[in-house]
């Protein structure tokens, strides 16, 4: 991991327990979590399970860190994520993500888990351009593209979203069930 992706995972956790640290741990995390990019998200909840017995949720202790990593004195403001940080971010998803199966397999889960949505987006011809070439989908762009390619073909906002939150919630089973099994 380079020294900038370093650097961002290691702010990232820094507001991730800020925001846990207080009696208004709600308020803070609303402010924090959604403004957090999908990739940051994913990276930063892999991070604390493999270093809190699986637990998200959990503080992590930071320990033994860089002295110029820059101290977090407080504020949920996100950090931007630079293009080269996002692309290295992708990277370890894909390596991390791909050892849980193939697209293939994660075809033949949303078959079986929610086989009108899928055949949906394969009647529209959609599934490259909703899944791509990639070992490993990011969830979030994966439900923006399913629900831009149904509106396309002239389905509703809401009817096409409803699809969309369906296909991303057996995904994110269908890892969280690889991930298990590892």
């Amino acid at each position: 991991m380079s020294r900038a992706a370093a650097l961002h995972l290691f702010q990232l956790v820094q507001r991730y327990n800020w925001c846990l640290s207080g009696a208004d741990y709600r308020a803070r995390w609303s402010g924090f979590w959604p403004r957090v990019a999908s990739v940051e998200r994913l990276l930063l909840v892999l991070c604390i399970r493999a270093n809190c017995a699986g637990v998200f949720g959990s503080r992590i202790a930071m320990v033994e860190s860089p002295v110029d990593f820059e101290v977090h004195d407080g504020g949920n403001e996100p950090l931007p994520l630079t293009a080269e940080v996002a692309v290295e971010f992708r990277a370890l998803l894909e390596l991390h993500y791909g050892r849980l199966g193939s697209p293939d397999d994660l075809y033949a889960w949303l078959s079986r888990e929610c086989p009108k949505e899928f055949d949906l987006v394969l009647s529209i011809s959609a599934q490259q351009r909703v899944f791509g070439h990639a070992r490993w989908f990011d969830v979030d762009l994966v439900k923006a593209k399913c629900r831009q390619s149904l509106q396309r073909y002239g389905w509703d906002y809401n009817v096409a979203t409803a699809i969309a939150i369906t296909l991303a919630r057996s995904m994110v089973a269908f890892q969280r069930l690889q991930e298990r099994q590892l």
